[in-house]
Parts: structure tokens; C-alpha cells; sequence
């Protein structure tokens, strides 16, 4: 019971708390000299794969892995998997129906977010199952960076770092509450391939007894993306 409530815990998503070590700037574009890297199709092609790790007080307790299933602009079909310790295969339990199209327009104006919906569906006596009344987005937000605005963000200031990671010492960034020196959100890659991927999460307040994280591990690319046209029949949910 204390391995399947860690798992839905998880799945579910947590906060973070870290410290400012120092404070490189943003990663330029054309458009807007401050805009944060966001996630792309491109970053969805079938069969990609990603992978993180959680830890409990400094000790590895599971490995999630998020794979492409499916890659369209108004429907992506990830599927969830985890191995809990020490256990070799991947266990599948959830899946994620998303419009990226969708989280990308929540954030096109950074003074009012535009609500969104996912949806999750449970792995269950062979067939899939949906999460019903579930009106969170952290699931995929968690992991994956939607929002560009760097200023202009009500209630929020963006925080940069220097951490290390298994990628060696990369540049991160941080949506934090403005003037707060404890958060609980995720840190993503500023740049390089894994731009706005999740790279660090703790998931604990400082003083809690037991302290969780989630860091980045590893991507696997996938084929050749196939644009919003690609369907995949068989994996549908539906």
C-alpha cells in the first residue's frame, strides 16, 4: 500500500523548494531578447522517451518514464511508467491525453493564463480507464515548460541558478511566488537540447522529516516527427 501511494503521489506531481547559487542570464530569441525556452512538437516524436528519478532523504525510491506514444499539436499520447527501487522493468500505469496547442496558447498573454484541461487515464484489468473530475495540468506542466514571459507575470518572478546535473553543470529557471526564498516548482533547462524540459524538483519543505526530489536522467530520441496529421488508431484510449 506504501508503494502504490508513493506512485499515485508522483504521478500527481509535487512542489520544490531551492536556493538562488547565482543568476546567468536568459536565453535570447528573436522575438523577445528575454523569452524561456518552451516545448515543442518537436520534442514529442513518437517513440521519444524521458526519464527522471525520485529520491526519498537522498535515496532512490522509483524512475518515472514518460514515452510518445502518439505526436499531434491538439492530441499527444504519452505513456507513464515506473520501476520502484531496485526493480528492473518498468511497471505502465497511466497515460496523458494533451493538447499542446492548448498549454502553449494558456500562457500567450503572461497577465492572464488561459485555463486548460489534460486528461489521465488509469491502466486497469487490461484496458485504460479515465481519471474523472481531474482539473490539473501538473502532470504535464511538472515536466514540461509551456510558459516563455520572463516579466510581466502576475504574482511570479522568474529565478536562474547554476546546478549540477546528471548532464554535468547546466543553467536552469524557476517560476517562483515574486520575493519568495522557498518555492515548490519545477527548475527546467535553460538551454541546449533539453531546454525546457524539467531538470530538478524538490518536493519538501525545508524542515520536512522526509525530503523529496525529482531529477532529470535521461532522453531517448524518438522517429522522425510526423507532424499533426500522424494518428495512431491502436493507441487510442478512446
Amino acid at each position: 500500500m506504501k508503494k502504490v501511494s508513493r506512485l499515485l503521489t508522483a504521478v500527481l506531481g509535487f512542489s520544490c523548494a531551492f536556493g538562488i547559487i547565482n543568476t546567468p542570464a536568459p536565453a535570447q530569441s528573436e522575438k523577445d531578447p528575454l523569452a524561456l525556452p518552451v516545448v515543442s512538437l518537436k520534442n514529442f516524436s513518437v517513440g521519444q522517451e524521458y526519464t527522471w528519478k525520485y529520491f526519498e532523504n537522498g535515496q532512490l525510491y522509483s524512475t518515472e518514464n514518460y514515452k510518445v506514444i502518439s505526436s499531434d499539436i491538439d492530441k499527444l499520447i504519452l505513456e507513464m511508467s515506473t520501476r520502484l527501487g531496485d526493480e528492473v522493468e518498468f511497471k505502465l500505469h497511466h497515460r496523458l491525453e494533451v493538447s499542446l496547442k492548448s498549454c502553449l496558447k494558456a500562457y500567450e498573454n503572461p497577465l492572464r493564463l488561459r485555463p486548460w484541461r489534460l486528461k489521465m487515464y488509469y491502466w486497469r484489468q487490461d484496458q485504460w480507464n479515465l481519471v474523472e473530475g481531474l482539473n490539473s495540468t501538473l502532470a504535464f506542466e511538472e515536466k514540461f515548460n509551456c510558459n516563455p514571459h520572463s516579466q510581466k507575470l502576475p504574482g511570479k518572478e522568474v529565478a536562474f541558478v547554476e546546478q549540477t546535473t546528471a548532464l554535468g553543470l547546466r543553467s536552469l529557471f524557476q517560476f517562483r511566488p515574486f520575493k519568495s526564498h522557498t518555492d515548490r516548482t519545477s527548475w527546467f533547462f535553460l538551454n541546449g537540447p533539453e531546454a525546457g524540459l524539467l531538470a530538478f524538483k524538490r518536493m519538501s519543505e525545508a524542515k520536512a522529516p522526509l525530503q523529496y526530489e525529482i531529477h532529470f536522467l535521461s532522453q531517448k530520441l524518438g522517429e522522425k516527427n510526423q507532424g499533426p496529421s500522424l494518428t495512431d488508431l491502436e493507441s487510442d484510449p478512446h
